[in-house]
This record gives structure tokens, sequence and C-alpha cells, in this order.
């Protein structure tokens, strides 16, 4: 269950449970830190939600043996190493079985801010391009079949019957890649070219888009298309690699 936590009016998230254990057990989040979980009507304080279990987190460490030496829990695995054995980079402290994924993941466009990982401007192209194969059968299939029926309804060329055919396919080529991406999105934060390519769309703070957020991103694409795909070249520059439609709806993508 994903977890999410405020500090000094910001939000952190998600979180899962391991790595969530782990920042308590570092400190990061303490008894009275805000947090907020699926099934929770409004932030509380930790300690009122986790109970027992506060004290068990902070004395995670010590657990772990009786050695002198300092100890950081890794912000990506959530496991507590020995502090001279961890980098730090934005606030977040890496330890070195995660070091290389790390650094492959910055060099690969992503941008570290607070506690999420964003999806560079390659990455995004990549699970658009799946996507795109992906809904190409439909919309091949539907011509097929259309082109046939509207053959066999007239040999006129432009017969009322053909024209309202051929109005039907393009009605159902717009509402197929519409339908799609707004299930996906709105159900999951990610289509199927987006679970390939480890990335997915949340809100600012981290939490889940509606299903009507996702459909209007969906529109706010078309923006994006306009004069040169601009909207979407701007995710290459952007500090939180936002397309237009990403600032028009207050989205991000964020690797998972």
């Amino acid at each position: 269950m994903a977890w999410y936590y405020a500090k000094n009016g910001e939000r952190f998230g998600p979180f899962e449970d391991a790595q969530f254990n782990g920042l308590v057990a570092q400190g990061t989040v303490t008894a009275d830190t805000l947090v907020w979980r699926d099934g929770m009507d409004n932030w509380q304080p930790y300690g009122h939600v986790g109970g027992a279990s506060v004290p068990q987190y902070a004395a995670a460490p010590s657990a772990l043996g009786d050695s002198d030496v300092p100890l950081t829990v890794c912000s990506s695995c959530g496991r507590a190493c020995p502090s001279d054995e961890v980098i730090q980079y934005q606030g977040r402290y890496i330890c070195a079985a995660c070091k290389p994924m790390f650094v492959q993941q910055i060099k690969e466009g992503g941008l570290l801010t607070g506690e999420m990982l964003f999806a560079g401007f390659w990455i995004r192209v990549g699970a658009t391009i799946v996507d795109g194969i992906i809904l190409f059968i439909p919309n091949i299939i539907i011509s097929l079949v259309f082109q046939v029926l509207m053959q066999a309804s007239s040999n006129e060329e432009f017969s009322p019957l053909a024209a309202l055919l051929l109005a039907m396919m393009y009605i159902l080529q717009i509402a197929i890649p519409m339908s799609y991406e707004t299930y996906f999105i709105g159900k999951s934060g990610q289509t199927p070219g987006k679970m390939v390519c480890g990335i997915k769309v949340v809100r600012a703070d981290g939490s889940p888009l509606t299903f009507m957020r996702a459909f209007g991103r969906y529109w706010g694409k078309f923006l994006s298309y306009l004069v040169c795909y601009i909207g979407v070249i701007i995710v290459g520059f952007d500090e939180e690699k936002r397309g237009l439609h990403d600032h028009i709806c207050d989205t991000r993508v964020i690797r998972v």
C-alpha cells in the first residue's frame, strides 16, 4: 500500500511499506509527521496511524547489530547501510547496490526533485511508440472492415450510406485511442506502453489521476501537438520534464 508524507508544506511519495518503514527508521518520518495512504479520509500524524509501530521502526537501525558504525537508510531500497557506503543526491541517500541503476536513470534523462524521478523525453517517446503500435492494429482492422462495407453498400462513390459509414469509421478511430488512454491512465496511471518503459503519470503530489483528469489530459495532448509539436518538445527542457498537457492538467510523468 502506498504511503505519502508532508513536511514543510511539501508532499512526498508514493512509498511502498518497506521504503516508508525505512524513512521512519531514519527519522525522516516521526510520530508528528502528517501521513496519508489509501483508505484514510484525511492526513493524520503518523503516531496516530502507526501506533505502537513507531518506536519499533525507530529502533530498527540498532536492531541490525551492536556496531557503533553510523547507519543510513537507502532512499531507493529502504535498507540501512553504513553511512560511508552511501552517496547523497538532492536530499536522497543511495546505497552501493542501488548506485549503478540510480546513476543510469539520471543519465537517461530523469530528474530528481523531492522523492520523484521524472521521466525524460526519449523514454516517453518510446512509450508513445509502443502504444502507437498497439493502437495501429484495431485501426487497420476498422479501416478494412468499413472499406468492405462501403463497397458492398453502393457502387456510387459518395452515396449517403457510404458517407455515413465513413463518418462512423472516423468516430471509432478517435474514440478508441481516447478510451484507451483515459481508461489506463485513470485506472493505474500507465498505458501498456508506459508499463513497458517503466513510467507512470501522477499528480504533482504523487497521487493518482481521476478518470476525468485523464480524459482532459488526452485532449490536452492535441494542444501539445500544434505548431510543430512544441508542446511535446518542451519536455526536454522543462525542470520537471513536463509537456504542455502536463502543465495544463497539473501532472508529472515519473519512473517507477
